[in-house]
């Protein structure tokens, strides 16, 4: 039986959204010492980026077979075995082991630790490597690759030292990854003082910036091009920002204390009246939180009262609204000191 038709045996192919594919790998094989793979159905195109997802099995011991330190069961079995074949005894996900049942001794092991038996082919079957992401273990046991086509379909393999280290099945989720030009790219400005922090517009359950991380969002401190590839339940995204930096004077020269005693020093809170802010209003705080001051004029300033009477003197915060070049919103906030001497 050659490899594609055995394919179609070992994987059950789901009804994925257009231009994924989600097929599940059942570590299940009758003979030892013998690495079972199994192959997708769709061809990963050469040259081209795929995102990869990938589920792992967990355990169905029953909870009397479980203890601490070896292990935590899982609350519903999710991924076991087709009927007919077994699942064995330990929890196991992409990258690591953790569970294990007591009548092992738990191996003298801390859980969770990494095993790489899960092995992946994107050549068909000629070469088998073990990835391995930077964010460690994963509660969810879902962990994301991305790799580049090589004409072939996708391999999986489980080289199982002995039928008991058989664990259930795998889920695999694969989504093209589209390299077209960017319909849009979000524009952001800062100021040179600044750092903003990029929120994706869309939701996922993973998330690769440029540079590695895998945040749900990321500080940028300079001007360049952002990007954010976004992995979710129906497909893979890529969202682009353009962040500028530009001068901001008046910005740059908050006061941090002002005293007014009428001695003609610092005398007011406020931003320079030859400014051009669009968009501006300063609002000012007591340490309770309440509003002592508003105005939208970027010529008035604070004389330190409320309500005609003189402020206690202490820490106030101040928060400064204003529009950047394209019309975006932005916010200064900060502290600074009121005293009368």
């Amino acid at each position: 039986m050659n490899r594609f038709a055995f394919a179609f045996l070992c994987l059950l192919a789901l009804s994925p959204a257009l231009g994924q594919e989600v097929f599940y790998f059942d570590t299940y094989h009758p003979n030892d010492n013998m690495a079972h793979e199994v192959f997708g159905l769709e061809v990963m195109e050469e040259d081209k980026e795929y995102s990869v997802q990938i589920e792992g099995t967990y355990s169905i011991w029953v909870p009397q077979y479980w203890s601490d330190p070896c292990g935590q069961k899982e609350a519903t079995p999710l991924f076991p075995s087709v009927e007919g074949h077994r699942t064995g005894d330990v929890g196991m996900d992409m990258e690591f082991i953790y569970s294990l049942p007591t009548s092992s001794l738990c191996s003298q092991r801390t859980l969770p630790y990494r095993r790489d038996r899960i092995e992946l082919s994107l050549d068909n079957g000629n070469t088998w490597f073990h990835p391995t992401s930077d964010g460690g273990y994963q509660a969810d046991h879902i962990y994301t690759y991305r790799f580049t086509g090589k004409g072939f379909p996708l391999g999986i393999r489980h080289t199982s030292e002995q039928n008991s280290d058989d664990y259930g099945q795998f889920k695999l989720r694969i989504n093209p990854i589209s390299t077209q030009p960017p319909v849009s790219t979000i524009d952001t400005t800062m100021c040179k003082t600044q750092m903003i922090t990029l929120h994706p517009r869309k939701r996922g359950t993973s998330y690769a910036w440029q540079d590695g991380s895998t945040d749900s969002s990321f500080v940028a401190r300079d001007s360049g091009f952002y990007t954010v590839t976004i992995v979710s339940s129906a497909d893979t995204t890529t969202e682009h920002y353009a962040v500028r930096i530009i001068n901001c004077p008046c910005l740059d020269y908050i006061p941090n204390a002002f005293s007014p005693n009428g001695d003609g020093l610092n005398d007011v809170f406020g931003l320079s009246p030859w400014c051009n802010l669009p968009g501006y209003r300063l609002d000012i705080f007591n340490r309770w939180g309440e509003r002592v001051y508003r105005t939208r004029s970027i010529s008035a300033s604070w004389d330190g009262e409320y309500m005609g009477r003189p402020c206690l003197p202490g820490v106030y915060m101040f928060m400064i609204h204003y529009k950047g070049e394209a019309g975006e919103d932005f916010v200064r906030s900060g502290t600074f000191l009121l005293q009368f001497h």
